[in-house]
């Protein structure tokens, strides 16, 4: 609407724009995952099912653009130009959901698939499966136990020591086994570490090639589950749990250690037949094994000669798995079916001359300034009718807010522009009256210290000339006098 207080010169106002769109949009997946759970054997299968769900989304903001501009007109005076863009965008989105869920019994062979975990140092080698699940019971992960050499405690002569201590002479890492070879002060260990698949093998064989005899060994090894997993232990052979076991109550061959958890069952035993021999001691910290409480075998001799072999080693074997692999399927999906988007664009572009005020600026004719007085009411400012309840909106109510603010502004932009020209012009005038005040004063007061210095000169050359003359006078009596 034109200005009724204004001479308006132009008015573009109320150019209304509709643009409506409408299209499908791509595909968008949100969530899509596929989990491997251990669950207990005969778990219930579910079928995989899709549910869907329908959710349209409304989407209302503005945009605003307004400015104020300095005009000259043809006859070179001033004006003004107002210009108001409001964009009024209403976004109506729907999106169809798909929540895919199910559970499928999945035959994967890494779950019984047993395997030694291979790295590049081999000082620590773990026994485990080749799979590792998501879904997993604390306790309950697949690691079934490891030895590291940092404790493998070797005593001779008294002097204990870990493997670790001892030189690597050399070492293979092969598809199912590592195998080491150490040295130090003539005793050499080797270490073979290895899988069939069934069950797995600790050997080791320790020789003295010091060139010594009757020499006293000890060598012991901790047995533990990595930090993930505890196992339960129990012994069907009567070997002590929670304690520790003399070599009579070790039994020579078999299963000495049942183990236990949510997962798995395994036999705990020592290698027997041939060579190899079976602790003289052996240790349990706990009825539970865990990274902290492991079981502790102890091999030694009291007459270990030079050219002497010391062979023994552990086995784990007889995997019972108590769950089976499922693939749990917990797949969200949405597919955008369709967008309209509705955008109302109003532009309000006026040229006008306000009502102004003028002020004399100098002494002539036409030096004078325009202040223009501009209308702030609420209604020219356009808030006049805005609130927070229906059918007004909040976003549009501060719109309309920052809207008038903007134009406050803009005037107050103005006046100060003004205000800058008015201080000019008083400043300029307060520095021609302080000339004009210097110059009168120049004209009309007299300079006292220079009057004062001609009066007393022209003193001084009257009296000057007076002597003179006086004195020229007596020169001809003086002649006459002495002619007489």
């Amino acid at each position: 609407m034109a200005r009724t207080d204004y001479q308006v010169l132009a008015d573009r106002s109320g150019q209304t724009v509709n643009v409506t769109t409408t299209g499908p949009f791509p595909y968008k997946v949100i969530n899509n995952e596929t989990y491997t759970y251990f669950l207990p054997k005969g778990t219930t299968e579910i079928p995989i099912s899709v549910q869907s769900n329908t959710i349209t989304t409304i989407d209302d903001h503005t945009n605003n653009d307004t400015s104020m501009s300095i005009i000259t007109l043809p006859d070179g005076s001033q004006g003004f130009n107002d210009y108001e863009k409001n964009e009024h965008i209403h976004t109506k989105t729907t999106t169809i959901y798909d929540k895919t869920t199910g559970r499928t019994l999945f035959h994967d062979p890494r779950f019984t698939e047993l395997d030694i975990t291979k790295n590049s140092k081999i000082d620590s080698v773990s026994f485990g499966t080749n799979l590792t699940p998501t879904g997993i019971l604390n306790g309950e992960y697949p690691d079934f136990g490891m030895i590291d050499d940092r404790t493998i405690y070797i005593e001779i002569n008294g002097v204990q020591q870990t493997l670790k201590d001892f030189t690597l002479i050399s070492s293979s890492i092969n598809g199912n086994s590592i195998s080491a070879v150490y040295s130090k002060d003539g005793i050499e260990v080797e270490k073979l570490i290895s899988t069939d698949g069934v069950s797995f093998k600790a050997e080791f064989k320790v020789k003295n090639n010091s060139g010594n005899n009757d020499s006293q060994i000890n060598v012991s090894t901790n047995y533990s589950s990595k930090f993930q997993s505890f196992y339960s232990i129990s012994s069907n052979s009567g070997v002590p749990i929670g304690q520790t076991a003399s070599n009579t109550e070790i039994p020579d061959s078999g299963t000495v250690f049942e183990l236990s958890n949510g997962l798995v069952d395994y036999n705990f035993s020592f290698l027997s037949g041939g060579s190899y021999v079976k602790p003289n001691s052996l240790t349990t910290g706990d009825t539970l094994l865990t990274s902290l409480n492991p079981i502790i075998p102890s091999w030694g001799s009291n007459d270990f000669d030079n050219g002497d072999t010391l062979e023994f080693g552990i086995e784990l074997n007889s995997f019972n798995f108590k769950k089976d692999v499922y693939l749990l399927t917990d797949k969200e999906t949405s597919t955008i079916d369709s967008v309209v988007k509705t955008v109302t664009t109003t532009i309000k572009d006026i040229d006008y001359i306000p009502r102004k005020l003028v002020i004399q600026m100098g002494a002539n004719e036409n030096q004078h300034s325009s202040i223009p007085l501009f209308n702030v009411r609420p209604d020219e400012l356009g808030i006049n009718n805005i609130g927070l309840l229906p059918p007004n909106t909040p976003d549009d109510s501060l719109s309309k807010l920052d809207k008038g603010l903007e134009k406050v502004t803009n005037y107050r932009s103005t006046y100060g522009a003004i205000q800058n020209r008015l201080e000019n012009a008083y400043n300029f005038v307060v520095n021609t009256s302080e000339n004009f005040q210097a110059a009168e004063s120049r004209i009309r007061d007299t300079d006292m210290a220079k009057e004062m210095m001609n009066f007393t000169k022209d003193n001084i050359l009257i009296q000057a000339a007076q002597i003179m003359l006086a004195q020229s006078n007596k020169q001809p009596e003086v002649v006459l006098q002495l002619l007489q």
